[in-house]
């Protein structure tokens, strides 16, 4: 049985692999053969770190070859992309660039037209982008960008969405100045969006207040699926994905670290962990990517205060009164680094949050006499009180 992971052993574990990651893999293997005479099981750990270490190193040294070939030969971009006339650019990054748009019909759309960065960039980056204008065109929900149009400009793949002019979910709650019960309305609301997705077999994969825009109505919408994944038609729920790695640290869960099978649970903890920051206006998780030891040890083993602990020691006693209880065990619960033990779907995260505004028990609360008694007078405080007075 391997020994447990104490904070000397973590050190020794780091030591180790620091002290081989940049060797040749030869000389890893006859380094790791030595510590194996003394400590099979470190030995071992080590070898898988340093494994999944050299795949990551593989696949971004593919996705950047592939991006500075092509780059090479990219232009300007054209001024309209089929009905469409380009205004001006919003938004770029590896997965592709974003311009502002309007239709050339009547009515003259706003709309958002993400294209594909580099015409013929290879077969990953192409299969990327395919894939999520695939994904975007079969979802339909209030709650996501939805989508457009989609075509090929000259060489250049694109597709076109809804403009969604909005600010983050955690700029908005905090310029809006909204109580915690709106707070935790609007999250609720992001979780049915992603159950439709999780129900069509998409995993988002990167849920983070920049990927969850509020419009000036108040009206949350999900963004970019430009690494999500398509769940596999025999895949469990905790089966392989489709897709391309590639993930925020500070919002991913202890799975995507260890490059470990990512499914459903994963975007529950990804929200977790953004419904801890609309509430307490502070991150719960702080990612350390001096080395993949240090990412592992603070994704995978550190627990942040709950959400009332955290208000409290910025010196918000209300707020930390409102977060006891439900709120802290709800978000407690979405963030556990043990996949099982999380929420098993986003519907049962959306549930609980909908009975913490009903004033109902939470599921993810101890189902004792006490609690439900406590939940049924805070619901019938006022008719209680009567009772009491006429008695």
């Amino acid at each position: 049985m391997p020994l447990p992971l104490t904070p000397e052993r973590w050190q020794r574990l780091q030591q180790v692999f620091d002290g081989l990651v940049e060797l040749p893999a030869d000389s890893q293997t006859e380094a790791l053969a030595r510590e194996a005479e003394t400590d099979p099981d470190l030995a071992a750990e080590v070898g898988a770190m340093l494994a999944h270490e050299a795949a990551a190193a593989g696949r971004l040294r593919d996705v950047i070859g592939e991006t500075v070939d092509a780059s090479a030969v990219a232009g300007a971009p054209p001024r309209r992309f089929g009905g469409y006339r380009v205004v001006r650019e919003v938004g770029r990054g590896g997965m592709g660039v974003v311009y502002e748009g309007t239709s050339d019909d009547e009515f003259q759309r706003r709309v958002a037209i993400k294209v594909a960065p580099w015409a013929g960039a290879g077969a990953l980056l192409d299969a990327r982008f395919r894939l999520e204008r695939q994904i975007l065109s079969g979802l339909d929900h209030p709650h996501i960008a939805r989508f457009l149009d989609g075509g090929t400009e000259g060489a250049q793949p694109y597709f076109v969405m809804e403009f969604v002019d909005g600010v983050p979910l955690t700029t908005h709650v905090r310029t809006a100045r909204l109580d915690v019960r709106a707070r935790v309305a609007l999250v609720r609301d992001i979780c049915a969006a992603l159950d439709y997705a999780h129900q069509h077999l998409v995993v988002h994969r990167d849920l983070k207040p920049s990927n969850l825009l509020v419009t000036p109505d108040g009206i949350p919408k999900v963004l970019d699926f430009g690494i999500a994944k398509l769940l596999g038609p025999d895949a469990a729920e905790t089966g392989a994905t489709i897709g391309l790695t590639s993930w925020t640290p500070d919002y991913a869960s202890p799975e995507q670290v260890l490059g470990k099978p990512v499914s459903t649970r994963s975007d529950v903890y990804s929200l977790g962990l953004v419904l801890y920051e609309v509430l307490t206006g502070e991150g719960a998780q702080r990612a350390d990517t001096s080395s993949p030891v240090a990412l592992a040890r603070s994704v995978c083993e550190t627990e942040p205060p709950l959400p009332s602990a955290r208000a409290a020691a910025a010196g918000q006693r209300g707020l930390a009164r409102e977060l006891r209880g439900d709120l802290d065990t709800i978000v407690a619960m979405a963030i556990r680094k043990e996949p099982e033990r999380r929420y098993a779907s986003m519907a049962a995260f959306a549930d609980d949050l909908g009975r913490y505004l009903a004033g109902l028990p939470v599921a993810a609360r101890p189902n004792t006499w006490t609690y439900r008694a406590r939940k049924f007078v805070a619901r019938h405080r006022v008719l209680t009180f009567l009772r009491h007075c006429v008695r």
